[in-house]
């Protein structure tokens, strides 16, 4: 092979070398907002670059959601190492409670932390956050797993609830009705008393 044919493919290799660590780093880069349906075998949620360390900047946004009625969203941390700030306001992981950013908070974290934590929504969905500010400490981010259940509080119990409370309800209603229809009896025994003396004081005034 000539040597300007041999530069020439290994200038093509180089080219497609590079092209397939660019495409690479770039498939990495978590999104800006994406959609997943939880089922019930542990998903694996990570940073992006996980192993390695996460890429700056990051600005990453997840909503899960349980596909079965009366669902929720459970979740077990793996393994947590992120920059560490006051008020957590430079990289930031922060799971959130239902579909919106503003919904309650369930985990709002930087620094390091222990594995093993669980935590898990009150209803069928969760919003993932996850910030990289553009400089600062190389880390390796964040393993999450998830993974859709049934809710602990079951229906029935809710139906039980409802239930007990309508009848204390009613119990308290009846007791009402009876007091006013005893007040009320009152009253008209007492105008009727009233009427019958001034009646009887009637009489004896034209007697």
């Amino acid at each position: 092979m000539r040597a300007g044919e041999l530069l020439m493919v290994s200038a093509i290799f180089s080219l497609d070398h590079t092209r397939k660590s660019v495409g690479a780093v770039e498939g990495d880069r978590c999104p800006v907002e994406k959609y997943i349906v939880a089922t019930d075998t542990p998903q694996n949620l990570t940073s992006p670059g996980f192993p390695g360390n996460y890429i700056r900047p990051s600005a990453c946004k997840w909503f899960i959601e349980s596909d079965i009625q009366d669902g929720i969203i459970k979740f077990k941390v793996i393994k947590f190492e992120l920059e560490g700030s006051p008020s957590c306001y430079r990289d930031y992981l922060d799971v959130r409670d239902g579909p919106w950013r503003l919904s309650p908070r369930l985990l709002g974290w930087c620094g390091v932390k222990p594995p093993g934590k669980t935590f898990k929504t009150s209803g069928k969905s969760a919003t993932v956050l996850f910030q990289a500010v553009t400089h600062g400490q190389d880390k390796p981010g964040f393993h999450i797993q998830y993974w859709q259940a049934k809710n602990d509080v079951l229906p029935d119990a809710k139906a039980k609830y409802t239930v007990a409370n309508f009848i204390l309800g009613g119990i308290f209603g009846v007791i009402l009705l009876v007091i006013l229809v005893t007040l009320l009896f009152l009253v008209i025994i007492r105008n009727l008393r009233y009427t019958r003396e001034r009646h009887l004081q009637h009489i004896r005034i034209y007697s």
